[in-house]
């Protein structure tokens, strides 16, 4: 059944979110949840832009850029990836990127909220050797607004990275979203994402195992409802 109900993704389905014409809608939950991490120690993103400046000791975050100058392998593997024409979406507005930095044992927590017609995001967490990084992402898709993300997880031999994720998502949206996860030697990956959204999400995940000893636990949750698809 993957990538059924494609004509939720067609070009006339997407169409207006890119003119402003699709109609907007509040959510009392998604205001709720856009309050707590605005009151909390959240690194925000909205609509493809970083907004606070709040980073935890151990980790520093650079523009994709910068990045792609002193990281190009990684840069390189991350955007050869890109497929379809979301992931091409991505790849070609590849400045407006992040790139993470962790450079030993830190915890992060990131909202990746949008409001406006389109928005597109990169963001890479390189994660050193013998690292343990825990993640906490947050996806608020409001009414009217298309969500375009990809990131890229570069786990370093012997790594940690626990990921926790929340995924919610107003009437008249779409939010799609790919993720990349490259796991060295003896590296692990223990992830849990919960979906919530009233509207239609596709979220493709790869783990790439890339060494000996390389662990994944991953699981998802979903609430669905209606005719909505999350796939």
């Amino acid at each position: 059944w993957r990538f059924s109900k494609r004509d939720a993704w067609n070009v006339d389905s997407l169409f207006p979110f890119f003119t402003s014409a699709t109609k907007t809608s509040s959510d009392s939950f998604l205001d709720s949840l856009e309050s707590h991490v605005k009151g909390g120690l959240w690194s925000l993103f909205y609509d493809s832009q970083r907004v606070s400046a709040d980073v935890p000791s151990g980790i520093s975050i650079l523009g994709m850029p910068e990045a792609s100058r002193l990281f190009p392998d990684k840069a390189a593997e991350f955007f050869s990836l890109s497929s379809g024409k979301f992931g091409v979406l991505c790849s070609s507005r590849a400045s407006t990127g992040f790139y993470v930095k962790v450079e030993s044992d830190a915890s992060f927590q990131a909202a990746f909220i949008g409001k406006l017609p389109l928005g597109v995001l990169n963001v890479v967490f390189d994660i050193a050797p013998g690292a343990t990084f825990k993640l906490a992402r947050d996806f608020l898709t409001f009414g009217g607004a298309f969500q375009a993300m990809r990131f890229g997880f570069f786990l370093g031999r012997g790594s940690v990275l626990e990921l926790a994720g929340l995924s919610a998502s107003a009437e008249n949206s779409r939010r799609w979203v790919r993720d990349d996860f490259f796991v060295a030697d003896s590296a692990k990956v223990v992830d849990a994402f919960a979906e919530v959204g009233r509207d239609h999400t596709r979220i493709e995940r790869n783990f790439h195992m890339r060494g000996s000893g390389a662990e994944v636990d991953s699981r998802v949750f979903v609430r669905g409802g209606a005719s909505v698809v999350h796939d």
